[in-house]
């Protein structure tokens, strides 16, 4: 009888069960056609057929935690829970800010978005340290090769697509929780700003229709003007009037019309 791996205990055999089940479905038909099926043989017959589904179910769940345990990210990671833990509410955050930074980050022009912009190559680099030496570590464990037996799709594709992930959300993250910390904590009010270059508009665009670059109180940064431009659209080099939400970390720009 084939045991489990994760409790060292025998799983029945489905095939045996469900001759089983069968069995005692049998018998039952057969004493109901004998007439001998009374309320003790009933609740006997019912009984095996109960325990029997219990012993399938039992086996079931045996099999699918040994399943995950093996092959679950956390255990291939085999860390202790308080890492573990640690670990995912990093990625978490790190998602969270770049899912932010892909929403309310649109609209919001970081105070200090020049220097973090120019530290940016630096920062995303170091990250790629970091992720490429956490993915090429996880490649390494004989759990993960089981998962992903091909070693060009490992080496060549899931190790470098999600460094590059995994780095690409650790830079654009800080910039969007400071949106929302900026878009909570802001005041209402109404600054100059110098549209620096209007993109190229993209109608058939989802994430935005028309973006432009503009500075705001020395910093620049691009932003979506959907939904924004009061009046006429603004040009290239023009000084326009910026309504938001105002605070240490920045602008967060609800309107834009032009002087």
């Amino acid at each position: 009888m084939r045991k489990s791996k994760a409790t060292g205990k025998a799983d029945p055999p489905r095939r045996n069960l469900m001759a089983s089940l069968k069995a005692l479905g049998a018998e039952r038909e057969t004493l109901k056609r004998q007439g001998k099926l009374d309320k003790a043989a009933l609740n006997r017959v019912d009984g095996q057929s109960r325990e029997e589904f219990e012993r399938m179910r039992d086996g079931l769940v045996r099999r699918i935690a040994e399943i995950d345990t093996r092959y679950s990210p956390f255990g291939i990671l085999d860390l202790p829970k308080p890492l573990t833990t640690a670990i995912a509410a990093g990625l978490l955050f790190v998602c969270a800010g770049a899912a932010l930074e892909a929403s309310l980050g649109k609209a919001f022009v970081f105070a200090f978005a020049n220097e973090y912009r120019a530290a940016s190559p630096w920062i995303f680099a170091a990250f790629v340290a970091v992720f490429g030496a956490f993915w090429l570590w996880l490649e390494s464990k004989p759990e993960f090769r089981i998962r992903y037996p091909t070693t060009l799709l490992r080496r060549f594709v899931i190790v470098p697509i999600f460094t590059a992930l995994g780095a690409g959300g650790a830079v654009a993250s800080p910039l969007g929780w400071m949106a929302l910390v900026g878009w909570t904590i802001g005041q209402s009010h109404t600054v100059q700003a110098t549209i620096v270059s209007m993109h190229k508009p993209a109608p058939n665009s989802r994430a935005c229709k028309q973006d432009a670059n503009v500075e705001i109180r020395g910093a620049t940064a691009d932003i979506c003007l959907d939904g924004r431009i009061a009046g006429v659209a603004p040009v290239n080099g023009e000084v326009v009037a910026v309504s938001g939400r105002i605070s240490m970390f920045g602008v967060y720009v609800e309107e834009i019309r032009a002087r």
